[in-house]
């Protein structure tokens, strides 16, 4: 009974075996062998061990699991421990009492072992591994269009023959131009630049290709910088125009087409370079690819940076006329046009010139002088020479004449052209009929001095430019000059009642005439004293006593003068005196001459520039003017004779040693006839031939005869100084000549 059971079981268990080995061929996956329901009779003798199944094929990657059973002498089969090793190195995992599960993970043939150590019994069996091989790889998608800029992630299918998805192969991506399309190691691509490329994907030696297109990226924006400008005629600017995607990404390498709304105010390149033509507005627009951007810009007049005039330089004679050009460019070396253009010359004594730039020579005298164009804070100029005009007359004054042989005479020259213009600037010769008699010697430009070596007649030649005159001049014994009056304020009361005026003013009455007079005697000021008497006059300009540093009580605000010697004819407005003509004075002599000599003190005023003092004033029938002028023009303080008739001639001499607040002797010589004239400064025992200023300078043109009135006078000409003027006056002396005959 026992062993036909047994053998109906081990009948069981052979068939059991071969339906395990049929089913571990065919099947994929991982597989499980059921242990057979068999009955065993007790038998600890294990003689053998057996592995089901006793071999395998299986697929990488796949699971089978094992079944060991130890066998008896009988061939029973009973249940054991065992341990499983393989000949992979893998190790074998136990699933169970002589179960274990192998794990396929690379392809060939591999044995695995099993051993129950405490029967001392093993089995080994061979496992066959394979591996499905790739038939096919396909890209998803196959194709795509892109632009610049754009990344799209491609997905690849790696296919068995059979058709399906092989998972867990290795994928190799490549472009076939990196340039143009990159792919990364997971199948994402990027498109770098516009073309064509292809994109592989290669596993276990089998491609799957996709193509990819990638196209510019289209202009979304276009914008220019700057977006608006100032400019000025000819001014150039260069404008860029900026492209942006939808993106926000600036674009390059793209065609950009310009243009301007106004081409008659502004151009614009191919690079985007703006010129200035016109004032006005217009805007400028950057095209690409029917994509545009505009910019607006103002054009102004571009200022005047340099004026030419032409010619430069000429040369005309008196009463000839030169045209003058001017010619304005901005700084852009631009030339210029429709600005106002204003002309100016620099003597118009000379020459004129009128608003569009002609010149005509005046000066009969001749000269140089700068015309000058203006035009928008600019100037350019040019020099024109004019001709003197030639000598036609040479008149010699006096003409006939009486002196004592005593007395130098000034003899003067006025020189004429054809049209009877009074001329200087020209060398004179002069000449004696018998030096036996007379000498005669050149004393300025038109004056000489004749002096007498014996009584008698003589004819004294003057001779300029090939043209001669002639005076006529008898020397007999004479009479020396005599002083007609001397004041040195020596009990004067500060009052005009008690202050003499004669022998001025037709000697009919007495008293200055002094406009705002001080009501009290000026014995000090400023450490200064009277030089020989009790008092002396303080003339100042404009100022109250708070201002006078230091302050003078009873002086108040106003001009203090003295319009001391003639009065003013109906014709001169600046005083209220009587007419009066120094040529009818009883106790001038008959040539009407008059010397005066006073003191005076004042200080320098240091900080003057072209300031002028005037200490003296005459009145003709011409014209007013400050005839002697203490001026500070080169920082030391000099005199200045300032002729009131055209043409006006100076004569600047420097005091050298001019002490602030002290007394200085100042003389003057007039000729009421002849309107000659000579200073001196600090000089004793006064001759025409020592002299500080003149005589005679400027001819016969010092003034007009008769003198209408002389004065005392203190004022100031040019712009207002700074500080406060003032000026002494003391020991006033007049003679009817030069002193004692000289």
């Amino acid at each position: 009974m026992l062993w036909k059971h047994i053998s109906s079981n081990r009948l069981a268990i052979s068939l059991l075996l071969l339906t395990v080995v049929a089913i571990a061929v065919v099947s994929c996956g991982d597989i499980s062998i059921a242990e057979p329901d068999v009955t065993v009779e007790a038998d600890p003798a294990i003689v053998d061990l057996v592995i089901f199944p006793s071999s395998a094929t299986i697929e990488v990657d796949d699971s089978l699991e094992f079944q060991a059973y130890g066998l008896t002498a009988i061939g029973d089969s009973v249940d054991v421990t065992v341990s499983w090793t393989s000949s992979t190195g893998d190790p074998v995992k136990k699933k169970g009492k002589g179960r274990g599960l192998f794990k396929a993970k690379r392809p060939g043939k591999f044995d695995l072992s099993a051993s129950a150590d405490s029967a001392g019994v093993a089995d080994t069996v061979e496992v066959t591994v394979y591996r499905i091989e790739v038939e096919n790889v396909v890209i998803v998608p196959s194709a795509a269009a892109l632009v610049v800029g754009d990344s799209l992630p491609l997905t690849v299918t790696v296919e068995g023959a059979d058709g399906n998805e092989l998972s867990d192969r290795d994928v190799v991506w490549s472009s076939s131009d990196e340039n143009v399309v990159d792919v990364d190691a997971n199948g994402l691509v990027t498109a770098l630049a516009a073309g064509t490329a292809r994109i592989e994907a290669e596993s276990e030696g089998v491609s799957g290709t996709a193509t990819l297109t990638v196209g510019e990226v289209p202009v979304a924006e276009v914008s220019i910088s700057p977006s608006t400008a100032d400019l000025e005629v000819g001014q150039q600017v260069t404008f860029t125009a900026t492209l942006l995607c939808s993106h926000g990404n600036e674009l390059s390498d793209r065609d950009v087409e310009w243009s301007s709304s106004d081409e008659s105010v502004i151009d614009v390149d191919a690079n985007g370079l703006v010129t200035a033509l016109a004032a006005g507005t217009a805007s400028i627009e950057a095209e690409s690819e029917a994509i545009a951007g505009t910019a607006t810009i103002t054009v102004a007049q571009a200022p005047v940076a340099t004026v030419e005039v032409s010619p430069s330089n000429d040369t005309i004679n008196v009463a000839e006329t030169l045209l003058l050009s001017a010619e304005l460019r901005d700084v852009y070396d631009n030339v210029l046009s429709g600005r106002t253009i204003e002309w100016s010359s620099d003597n118009a004594l000379v020459a004129s010139v009128d608003g569009d730039g002609l010149v005509t020579g005046i000066g009969v005298n001749g000269g140089t002088v700068t015309i000058t164009a203006s035009s928008g804070g600019q100037s350019g100029t040019a020099t024109v020479v004019v001709m003197p005009a030639p000598v036609a007359t040479v008149e010699v004054s006096p003409s006939n004449d009486t002196v004592a042989v005593s007395q130098s005479l000034l003899l003067a020259a006025t020189l004429r052209d054809a049209d009877g213009n009074s001329l200087s600037g020209r060398d004179i010769v002069w000449t004696t009929s018998n030096p036996a008699i007379a000498n005669v010697s050149a004393n300025s430009p038109f004056t000489a001095i004749a002096t007498w070596v014996d009584t008698g007649t003589v004819s004294f030649t003057a001779t300029a430019e090939g043209q001669s005159g002639t005076a006529t001049i008898t020397a007999d014994a004479g009479s020396a000059a005599n002083r007609v009056f001397a004041y040195g304020f020596e009990d004067w009361g500060g009052d005009v009642a008690s202050t003499p005026l004669y022998p001025f003013r037709n000697a009919s009455r007495a008293g200055f005439a002094v406009h705002e007079a001080a009501t009290e005697p000026v014995t000090e000021y400023n450490g200064l004293s009277p030089r020989s008497g009790n008092y002396f006059l303080l003339m100042r300009h404009d100022a109250t006593a708070a201002t006078m540093s230091p302050p003078v009580a009873g002086i108040t605000q106003g001009d203090i003068y003295m319009q001391s010697v003639m009065g003013s004819p109906t014709n001169y407005p600046y005083g209220g005196q009587n007419p009066f003509d120094i040529t009818n004075c009883s106790s001038c002599n008959e040539t009407g001459e008059i010397f005066i000599r006073w003191y005076t003190a004042t200080s320098s005023y240091g900080g003057w520039s072209a300031y002028q003092l005037k200490v003296m004033r005459l009145v003709d029938d011409y014209n007013r003017s400050g005839l002697l002028l203490l001026q500070n023009a080169t920082g030391t303080l000099e005199t200045r004779l300032s002729p009131p008739r055209e043409p006006r001639f100076y004569d600047n001499v420097s005091v050298a040693e001019w002490t602030n607040w002290s007394w200085h002797r100042i003389s003057i010589y007039l000729n009421a006839n002849t309107g000659q004239f000579a200073a001196w400064f600090d000089v004793e025992n006064e001759t025409l031939e020592n002299a500080s200023m003149g005589p005679g300078n400027a001819g016969t043109s010092y003034f007009t005869p008769p003198i209408r009135s002389l004065s005392f006078y203190d004022n100031w000409s040019s712009a207002s100084p700074p500080g406060l003027i003032l000026h002494a006056i003391d020991d006033i002396e007049i003679w009817d000549g030069l002193p004692n005959g000289r």
